[in-house]
């Protein structure tokens, strides 16, 4: 396959400069004189233990954890704050130094491998370096998407999060009436333009979710560092995804309601069963809501010949996502709308649904039976969002929740559809994934047991997550271990739902019925096979950016 973009900017960076030279650029951009004060002194409240945010539903770190992991992971984590900017070239490619590093330490990896991973990306980053001038109250509208500006809007953050804490900030800049309408600023001054709408949503979810994705890492972690990194990439990111956020998708009504934590209401503890799996919603609304399932959409999305492949954007376009919001947004937010978050207690069943959606776009989107699997770089940032949402949820009133909710959901549709609307096939797919023994490799199928090992001399792998897990830990692309952590932690919440789990009579995609719990570690299986067991000794692969959905790039 050709090289990507990121591979030629990685490989560029790293000819261009050691570490050592940026860093000390980095460390000079920092010590120039300006009206912003030193970052030093403000590590320790930032960064500090790890302490996963306290949601059933939320990721939680798996054995291997330690003192000497978390705190080296703080360590780093300071490290990229205080030295690197949000983009590591002047095109917007994204800092994924934490990204990496967050996911890593949730596996278990020991200080060398969170240091060999931080080391990898720092090489080829960008150094962080003032702002023409700072960022406040007063002025927080006037710079949005300026990426000169992201280190005020990071101090800025970072100030208000320390003094107001992160539900407080997400309400008020990300989810509130002023951040997302026309109107004055915070302050009820008036020094941005009165008709500037920020779009702050808009732009959090814009710019392939990494936004969403950077701030749901330290939500989730406890790092109110990374959410300030999170929240200053949303200001200094293109608000390119108007067309999924009109006026009508917000509802600022019961705005001034107290803030109801799902922490205390829907993500409770008591809400999963004692092996942490998730009760079946079957039976609790999905018989007697007439709401329509997020796979009913997608059913019907695939019959609309306005959404062919071809139809929202030329299979060469390099701005896919772009070109198909500008062509059919309005035909992709009308399917979005026919899926509403209505009350509290539909907030954990349309969780578990972006959860499911996200997979098979992205899985299902990528087979066609008889070809090799086609990882889908975008789709697979649909994927790794999507773990993020319920750690966010615990932060939330209602109404945001539902917003958080509708807006992830609306994302999913117009990715999958700008990658050229793949078809879903079920059954194929689960027919190729009957044997997961075809997809390990040479060095875990050369196994000889010994004649007392259960059943008597088998070589078969009795659970496939420990394999892909370590082998995802050694991988150098950071997007498979995000894969991964994802998909095994919907394996954990979801892992016991049986075949015909999914209600054919409501639910009306071709092949729902044949859905199970297994579809989590199918898709990571597929997904390592593709990107190569380098920990067992195959090369390294590579995503798919091309597209899925035009049929001569099968041929």
């Amino acid at each position: 396959m050709p090289i990507s973009l990121v591979q030629l900017s990685r490989l560029s960076a790293r000819r261009s400069a050691t570490r050592s030279t940026v860093l000390a650029a980095s460390n000079k951009a920092l010590n120039m004189s300006s009206a912003n004060q030193p970052l030093a002194t403000d590590f320790d409240p930032l960064f500090p233990p790890p302490k996963p945010v306290s949601s059933a539903l939320a990721p939680k770190s798996w054995p291997g954890v330690s003192h000497e992991s978390g705190t080296e992971l703080s360590k780093l984590l300071r490290m990229d704050y205080d030295q690197f900017h949000c983009f590591f070239n002047k095109d917007g490619f994204h800092n994924h130094l934490s990204h990496h590093l967050f996911a890593t330490y949730s596996f278990g990896a020991s200080p060398k491998i969170l240091k060999a991973a931080y080391d990898a990306h720092a090489s080829y980053q960008r150094p962080n370096y003032p702002s023409p001038k700072p960022i406040d109250h007063t002025n927080w509208k006037d710079h949005l998407g300026d990426r000169d500006y992201y280190d005020s809007y990071l101090r800025f953050f970072t100030s208000q999060l320390k003094n107001e804490g992160i539900s407080s900030v997400l309400e008020k800049y990300i989810f509130s009436k002023v951040a997302n309408s026309e109107g004055p600023t915070l302050e009820g001054t008036t020094s941005a333009p009165s008709s500037m709408n920020p779009h702050m949503l808009n732009r959090y979810m814009s710019g392939l979710v990494h936004p969403m994705i950077h701030g749901g890492n330290g939500i989730e972690f406890g790092m109110i560092g990374s959410v300030a990194q999170g929240l200053a990439m949303g200001a200094v990111t293109a608000a390119n995804s108007s067309a999924l956020f009109p006026p009508d998708f917000f509802d600022f009504s019961a705005e001034s309601d107290p803030l109801t934590s799902l922490a205390q209401i829907s993500i409770s503890s008591q809400e999963t069963n004692e092996d942490h799996s998730v009760p079946s919603s079957k039976g609790k609304s999905s018989k007697s809501s007439p709401e329509v399932h997020s796979f009913t959409l997608v059913a019907n999305m695939l019959k609309d010949p306005r959404l062919e492949a071809g139809k929202t954007c030329k299979q060469t376009s390099t701005a896919k996502y772009m070109d198909t919001l500008s062509s059919t947004g309005d035909v992709i937010r009308e399917y979005a709308k026919q899926w509403s978050v209505n009350s509290i207690d539909q907030v954990e069943e349309k969780l578990e649904e972006l959860c499911w959606l996200a997979t098979i776009v992205y899985g299902l989107g990528g087979f066609r039976d008889g070809h090799r699997f086609r990882a889908d770089f975008f789709l697979i940032h649909m994927v790794t969002s999507t773990l993020f949402v319920p750690s966010y949820l615990s932060q939330l009133s209602f109404p945001s929740q539902s917003a958080l909710l509708r807006a992830q959901l609306s994302v999913i549709l117009a990715y999958w559809v700008s990658r050229g609307r793949p078809q879903l096939p079920i059954v194929p797919y689960y027919n190729h994934t009957k044997n997961y023994m075809t997809f390990l490799p040479k060095a875990l199928r050369d196994i000889h047991p010994s004649k007392d090992a259960l059943p008597s001399g088998s070589a078969d792998p009795s659970n496939i997550w420990p394999l892909i897990i370590e082998s995802s830990l050694n991988h150098p692309e950071e997007h498979l271990i995000k894969a991964v952590r994802s998909l095994a932690h919907w394996a954990r919440l979801y892992g016991t739902r049986e075949r015909g789990y999914f209600d054919e009579n409501r639910v009306h995609l071709s092949g729902v019925g044949e859905l199970d719990g297994t579809l989590f570690e199918r898709v990571a299986l597929l997904s390592i096979k593709t990107l190569g067991w380098v920990r067992e000794g195959e090369d390294a692969g590579s995503w798919d950016r091309v597209g899925l959905g035009w049929d001569h790039l099968w041929e």
